[in-house]
């Protein structure tokens, strides 16, 4: 799995993660990523895997065997949520400070609507790993995924349906450039739009 994420809120700050010895560690830049600082430090070889912020004070980590926690001071403090779940999740995803979605090992897709509070599981129908989910809008979201697995929703992630890369390449991002115009990319240098994703065309 890929330790290594970043996200920028704007072109001055951003946030990064790091893997090295057993601990993921979480650095911040407020200078266009010039320089970084150690914001948020995991121990007992519990790896980061993905940062999402929806502003420069609000945001959210996942990692090894189901970790999240969240900040509301731009990672100076950070508590972990509970997601009911032992899976290792390799992407977050938040539209707001209350819709979010998290996916990993094992098809698992999780949940919220009150900002991490409370997680609940959404089907995949799969149990292979899923890479990277994001949305374009409340409604429609995409999931990358290995096996050339490619999910796509149209109710919130309330069901998913599979459209999948028939040669099984390894897909590992999804990015949305609207809100239901996206590209998904891969091992190779694959890359599809959402012309090939029939439910959300």
């Amino acid at each position: 799995c890929n330790t290594e994420d970043f996200y920028f809120i704007n072109e001055t700050t951003g946030w990064k993660t790091t893997y090295s010895g057993g601990s993921s560690t979480l650095l911040k830049t407020t200078n266009g990523g010039s320089s970084w600082n150690a914001i948020h430090t995991t121990s007992n070889f519990r790896a980061l895997y993905s940062v999402k912020f929806i502003n420069e004070n609000t945001g959210w980590v996942s990692g090894y065997r189901e970790y999240i926690a969240a900040t509301t001071n731009g990672g100076v403090n950070w508590s972990p949520q509970s997601t009911g779940v032992t899976d290792s999740l390799l992407s977050v995803y938040f539209l707001n400070g209350n819709s979010g979605w998290a996916c990993g090992t094992n098809g698992r897709i999780i949940a919220t609507t009150n900002g991490g509070t409370n997680w609940f599981s959404q089907p995949s129908g799969t149990t292979a790993k899923l890479n990277d989910i994001r949305f374009g809008s409340a409604t429609i979201g995409a999931i990358a995924g290995a096996n050339g697995i490619r999910l796509v929703t149209s109710s919130g992630g309330a069901a998913w349906v599979n459209n999948p890369e028939l040669s099984q390449t390894e897909l590992t991002q999804v990015c949305f450039t609207g809100a239901n115009q996206l590209f998904i990319g891969g091992d190779l240098g694959y890359v599809c739009t959402n012309s090939a994703l029939t439910s959300i065309n």
